[in-house]
């Protein structure tokens, strides 16, 4: 990574020594009398501008042709004595494609940085298990630690609850309460789970609405005392809510299913917990 920096550093100062001698030469050389290399400036920052969005190869093309073409009309007039050249007018024909060149060259580099920055990016994403908003584990941390804790069950015949707490009708809530009203409560649920488990269960955020809490070493009695917990941090929840003019209850569903022989795998875990999330009414 560190040598594109440096190419990039040296594309940058042969980019500013090309417009220098450039600007100093229309300083020196244009005048109203010489519209043609006014003209040629332009076109000059067109290409500029056109191999920035287009590429290198598409911006030596044009250039080419520009070349090909002032060339050619520089000899026409010398050969029809319409005008005397002077050899300063060849300028454009090496700064034009050379300017193309570097700024060709510099997009290239550039675009091979943003290209590693979105790999990276990419990358960190696939290994973020965290959600930012929350502070518990994402659905990528879940299936990660419902595969390994299913596989210690298998070798340890231990106990394995998986449970689902969700937020009932979420999107009126949002209409209600506002977004950031609804975030201080769901930060408060997800503070409630906290407080309602053990610092050995982990925690999930499986989306806006929904977490979940995978508990080694307990059956389903022992899940059913950590619901009595959470449904008693909601009762102050609305207690709270109330207290700031809002007239609408916070209700949640909660599911929880002990791991057996006969479930095949972290997805059919977690849809037999969401089928008991429907006889929670």
């Amino acid at each position: 990574m560190e040598h594109i920096f440096k190419k990039i550093d040296l594309y940058f100062i042969a980019l500013f020594v090309d417009v220098f001698i450039i600007v100093s030469y229309s300083f020196f050389f244009l005048n109203e009398k010489n519209i043609t290399n006014f003209i040629m400036l332009g076109i000059l920052f067109i290409s500029i501008i056109y191999t920035y969005f287009s590429g290198i190869i598409k911006g030596l093309l044009a250039s080419g042709i520009i070349v090909f073409i002032y060339a050619t009309y520089k000899l026409y007039e010398n050969f029809l004595n319409l005008k005397y050249t002077e050899n300063y007018d060849y300028i454009w024909v090496v700064f034009i494609p050379l300017s193309v060149f570097i700024v060709g060259k510099l997009v290239e580099n550039i675009n091979i940085i943003q290209n590693k920055s979105l790999k990276l990016e990419s990358e960190y994403k696939e290994l973020v298990t965290i959600d930012k908003n929350t502070g518990l584990s994402n659905l990528r941390g879940f299936y990660y630690d419902l595969d390994r804790e299913i596989s210690r069950v298998k070798r340890h015949k231990i106990s394995l609850t998986l449970m689902i707490i969700k937020i009932s009708y979420y999107d009126e809530l949002k209409s209600v309460l506002g977004e950031e009203s609804l975030r201080i409560v769901v930060e408060k649920v997800v503070a409630g789970i906290k407080e309602s488990t053990r610092n050995e269960d982990i925690r999930y955020n499986l989306k806006e609405s929904t977490f979940a809490i995978l508990m080694a070493e307990t059956d389903v009695k022992g899940a059913e005392i950590v619901e009595d917990r959470i449904r008693e941090k909601i009762k102050n929840l609305n207690l709270y809510i109330k207290e700031n003019k809002k007239n609408i209850d916070l209700e949640v569903k909660i599911g929880a299913v002990q791991y057996s022989e006969k479930i095949s795998g972290a997805l059919e875990f977690r849809e037999l917990v969401e089928k008991e999330l429907e006889y929670d009414v």
